[in-house]
């Protein structure tokens, strides 16, 4: 409703709230011109205002209002209510939070901390050193996803403080659309009155913390690009952060730190063991068999090892079981063609290594054709 520019806003507000309550509206509007303000009926005691500013100030405050006032927003946060405060409900993404701390959690279930290091000095990092935005880089196996859950967690139970809004991104499923219709997906989904302008008044205010994997899946053709999605993100939104998970061989041209994940020791794979077995487990003398030592510094195949010795109560003596667990494991989020055309290649470099090593040429010389065989079987 709107009065005249001379006239202060609470003389029309009982007869805005007459017409609120004969429309049954959970929300007016009171303006004279200049300001304007946000109500929200209740029902039983005074009307509470949810939001006021200058109408030079609308632009500004774009995302607090579509946070409240829009069509999607109140019948989401109408349903919530019991004469609760619309603002304060507008601004509650704690529905988000609690159900990415559950996922996180239930995926980094049994598994330890992770050793970094700097490339430049081989200097040790901590998962605090990557707060501040990194590129992490690590082979296949090594923990890249379960790094990106255990730092997405650690910022989700910051955020309960009221710091930035961690998202976690994969890579891959980035649309041409860009990086923010992805990370408002991703909130909105739990959240449904997080809009577009919202996102954006968090990323400038506050800052958003992004956890990007998979950057070394995404196809050669689409790399030039998604970078720089995430360096204009970057740009845009100057307080926020980025942490990117790839291979060393395809790094993102992004003018951030860079960290590399480290190898498993014999206790990592000993404290895997310790900590999925039950607690009156003892065994002071249990370390590993000289056999696998080595393979275990591969972080991955170090918890394939703990697991088998958690199953079986020993270690295994099979070397071959073990890699191929580990082979199906690295290439179980590939597509299923593509899976086809990995396997056939290693298999025939195993082949032509039993002897003797191949050079770059050689390997390259066996790759030809790979995967025009794979599509004719």
């Amino acid at each position: 409703m709107s009065s005249k520019q001379s006239e202060k806003l609470e003389a029309g507000k009982d007869q805005a709230e007459s017409y609120a309550q004969n429309l049954r509206t959970p929300l007016f509007i009171l303006t004279n011109g200049v300001d304007l303000e946000l109500w929200q009926l209740q029902i039983i005691g005074e009307s509470d205002l949810v939001l006021c500013c200058s109408l030079e100030q609308l632009a500004e405050k774009r995302g607090d209002i579509e946070a409240i006032a829009s069509r999607s927003a109140l019948l989401a946060l109408s349903a919530q209510l019991r004469f609760k405060n619309l603002a304060t409900l507008a601004q509650d993404l704690s529905t988000y939070v609690r159900s990415e701390i559950e996922r996180c959690r239930k995926d980094l279930c049994g598994h330890i901390s992770f050793s970094l290091q700097r490339f430049d000095t081989d200097e040790a990092s901590t998962l605090a050193d990557l707060k501040d935005g990194a590129i992490v880089a690590a082979s296949s196996g090594y923990g890249k996803t379960l790094l990106g859950k255990a730092i997405m967690l650690d910022a989700l139970e910051q955020k309960l403080a009221a710091r930035s809004l961690p998202v976690e991104v994969f890579l891959p499923d980035l649309a041409d659309e860009g990086l923010e219709p992805y990370l408002l997906k991703r909130v909105a989904a739990h959240s449904p009155s997080f809009s577009a302008a919202r996102l954006r008044q968090e990323a400038q205010l506050n800052g958003l913390f992004v956890v990007a994997d998979g950057f070394d899946r995404v196809p050669t053709s689409r790399r030039a690009a998604v970078t720089s999605q995430l360096r204009n993100f970057l740009r845009d939104f100057p307080k926020s952060r980025l942490v990117v998970f790839s291979r060393p061989n395809c790094l993102p041209d992004l003018t951030l730190p860079l960290v590399k994940l480290g190898s498993f020791c014999e206790s990592d794979v000993i404290t895997l063991i310790e900590m999925a077995s039950p607690p009156t487990f003892r065994n002071e003398r249990l370390k590993l068999p000289a056999h696998l030592q080595e393979i275990c510094r591969i972080p991955l195949l170090g918890s394939l090892v703990a697991e088998h010795y958690l199953q079986h109560h020993r270690f295994p003596t099979k070397i071959s079981l073990l890699y191929k667990e580990w082979l199906n494991r690295v290439l179980e989020p590939f597509p299923i063609v593509d899976k086809a055309i990995f396997r056939d290649f290693l298999e025939r470099l195993a082949e032509r290594t039993v002897k003797q090593p191949l050079d770059i040429a050689a390997c390259l010389e066996l790759a030809e054709g790979i995967g025009r065989r794979t599509w004719q079987a």
